[in-house]
């Protein structure tokens, strides 16, 4: 089958498009006949080796970075490595393709230990793959029993991790996931004066639409861990991270922002943390100089 489109134009034109859009129908087919709960992303940049569960992030990865090199027959994916048709294989000549797919996993601790050897691999790539050989590739984290009145749990899921690594992203689960280290450090010192709020809960969105929650984790915060006198709150604005660190008992708060806004009225959290300890805050922009990069805020 002729798919040039794949490779010889751009990725904007209507035909790429068109064509992917026909990759994800077979690669979905594919993935409901066999019972997989996982696709993998045949992207540039995943290289086949990262499964994603949402097939809208391997649409995005395909429209941004376009396919891997040398892949006109989609044999990750169901297609027959003989006639290269588009036809999706469901019987049982199809245990060829599961073979070769457990394979993969099998032998992958093998083929990292090869691909560190040789230097065959950047970084980027290598770390993926070490992630892929987890047979639960979703890191469950909890939250220390005293951080918070109630108790908390969460997932960092598989697809933050390859965020984080193929394009720089950082996801909350891990500014919260640092939170709960750094809390354990200082819990365990003799003289602990911080705690720390949850970001989800006190993150712009939810300052704008659940201005009372946001207040009463504050005020749940603080009956929890009377006599500590420094509340420190990371804090997502939009797509872009802050620190806010609060001192109530100075009646002073401080905002490290590298985006270097004027003052705090640019900001939904203050306001509401005033209302919740009830006093008037003098706020400080710290001095945060910005690096290089689309997400050095996280």
């Amino acid at each position: 089958m002729d798919r040039k489109w794949m490779y010889s134009m751009n990725i904007n034109d209507p035909e790429f498009v068109n064509g992917v859009q026909s990759f994800l129908i077979a690669a979905e087919s594919n993935r409901v006949a066999k019972g997989d709960i996982e696709i993998y992303c045949p992207c540039s940049q995943c290289k086949n080796f990262v499964p994603y569960n949402n097939i809208k992030a391997i649409e995005y990865h395909l429209l941004k970075f376009g396919f891997v090199c040398n892949y006109t027959c989609w044999s990750e994916h169901g297609e027959s490595l003989v006639d290269n048709s588009t036809s999706i294989h469901v019987s049982n000549a199809n245990e060829k393709n599961d073979s070769y797919i457990n394979d993969k996993h099998e032998n992958l601790n093998e083929m990292l230990h090869d691909l560190e050897a040789n230097g065959d691999i950047d970084q980027e790539d290598l770390q993926q793959l070490r992630f892929l050989k987890c047979k639960n590739r979703n890191i469950p984290i909890v939250a220390p029993k005293e951080m918070y009145a109630k108790p908390w749990n969460e997932w960092i899921e598989y697809e933050a991790i390859v965020d984080l690594h193929v394009e720089g992203k950082v996801d909350i689960s891990f500014i919260h996931w640092w939170a709960m280290h750094l809390h354990s450090v200082v819990n365990g010192l003799r003289e602990n004066k911080f705690t720390f709020l949850n970001p989800h809960h006190i993150s712009s969105g939810e300052c704008l639409r659940n201005d009372k929650q946001v207040v009463n984790h504050i005020l749940e915060t603080r009956r929890l861990n009377l006599g500590k006198e420094i509340y420190v709150a990371p804090y997502l604005k939009g797509r872009h991270w802050l620190l806010f660190v609060v001192c109530p008992n100075l009646r002073a708060g401080y905002i490290v922002d590298s985006a270097i806004e004027d003052n705090e009225r640019n900001y939904y959290f203050p306001e509401i943390v005033e209302r919740a300890f009830e006093i008037k805050f003098d706020w400080t922009m710290a001095k945060c100089f910005q690096q290089k990069g689309h997400w050095e805020c996280g």
